[in-house]
């Protein structure tokens, strides 16, 4: 993929977007990936859902190893991703340290390209692809970003809240609801446009110029959680999809 040659090249300096890899993404990667394994074999039970989490470590462990990156030892398993039973909606346990979810955002990617394609693997690869992709412009860009490197940024932003958004929509109501929405959804889409207002990569920012918002926006959102199969608030949609400039767009080369 486009970041797969530069992950070496990543620079460690603090991750700021606890938004991002303790909020948004421990909802995503744990949905894309048991949503998969429910496409890919239809009926299956809790236990083989287990041995599938299972495989997907194993890979995991290898391909961290393949890019010379530390593996997390927290194996994965339906209580690790909030999948106890199919009442729950999948969401990882904050086991998973920010620093260990950003490389896993990277993965999965990597995975679901690497597996046999299934019902809606267009949309789950292109919603793991816009989410590597927004990272990997955090991850190589300095404090500043020029005005075509904020607007792919906030693109790829936008385009994940797109599709998981659709991905989400199809499910509601299924017996097996794999796509949890949480508050902090709402911050990452305002979080865009802050990105394209200052030009700013939030990756460098300092806290107290993002932090203040944080509570604002999740009392603004309170009621937009989707919980079980109830319907999401018309307000909880995250962008006005007759708007032009932000369509669904197949995000793969």
């Amino acid at each position: 993929m486009l970041y797969a040659g530069l992950l070496h090249g990543v620079p460690h300096a603090q991750d700021l977007l606890h938004t991002l890899h303790q909020g948004v993404s421990l909802c995503a990667i744990a949905g894309l990936l048991t949503d998969h394994f429910n496409s890919k074999h239809p009926g299956q039970t809790l236990a083989e859902l287990e041995r599938c989490l299972y495989s997907a470590y194993r890979h995991y462990r290898g391909w961290c190893k393949s890019k010379g990156l530390p593996a997390s030892s927290v194996r994965f398993n339906l209580n690790r991703f909030g999948r106890e039973s199919w009442q729950t909606m999948p969401e990882l346990t904050t086991q998973y340290k920010a620093s260990t979810v950003k490389y896993m955002q990277y993965w999965l990617h990597d995975f679901l390209m690497s597996e046999p394609a299934v019902p809606d693997s267009d949309n789950r690869r292109n919603c793991s692809y816009a989410l590597a992709m927004f990272q990997f412009m955090l991850d190589t860009h300095s404090e500043w970003f020029e005005q075509d490197q904020a607007n792919r940024t906030e693109e790829y932003g936008y385009s994940f809240l797109l599709f998981y958004q659709a991905l989400a929509v199809r499910s509601r109501g299924e017996l097996r609801n794999n796509y949890k929405i949480v508050p902090k959804f709402h911050y990452f889409f305002h979080l865009q446009e802050y990105i394209e207002t200052t030009l700013r990569n939030p990756r460098l920012v300092v806290s107290k110029n993002i932090h203040p918002c944080v509570s604002k926006l999740t009392v603004l959102s309170g009621g937009g959680v989707l919980v079980g199969t109830k319907l999401m608030p018309k307000g909880m949609f995250f962008v006005d999809k007759s708007s032009p400039q932000f369509q669904v767009r197949t995000l793969l080369p």
